[in-house]
């Protein structure tokens, strides 16, 4: 099993998300939210190399849930989830921000 972590990156994307979609439903939003991280953690800490790679060459990988993408990369036994965003977003400014955080 591997140890997976929501960094404080991708925490305060899913709280935008759920701040984002409460204005049409509070349940929902919370409900989404919550589904996109038992979705993650449940997966990632059994198959984390299920997720194609977002770009080939990189070490980050990605995993679907809803409309979302959930970067992760995967170093010995651990699980970083990096971001988590819409899949209409554009991905290369989301690699570049992700790039940034390094």
């Amino acid at each position: 099993m591997y140890n997976v972590n929501i960094t404080d990156f991708a925490f305060g994307q899913l709280e935008e998300i759920n701040h984002y979609l409460s204005e049409t439903s509070i349940d929902m939003a919370k409900r989404i939210a919550d589904e996109i991280i038992d979705f993650a953690l449940e997966r990632l800490e059994v198959f984390p190399f299920s997720g194609q790679r977002v770009i080939e060459g990189l070490t980050f990988r990605n995993i679907f849930k809803h409309s979302y993408r959930i970067i992760y990369e995967v170093i010995e036994n651990e699980v970083d989830v990096l971001s988590i965003v819409h899949t209409h977003q554009d991905i290369d400014r989301v690699m570049g921000d992700l790039e940034f955080l390094q």
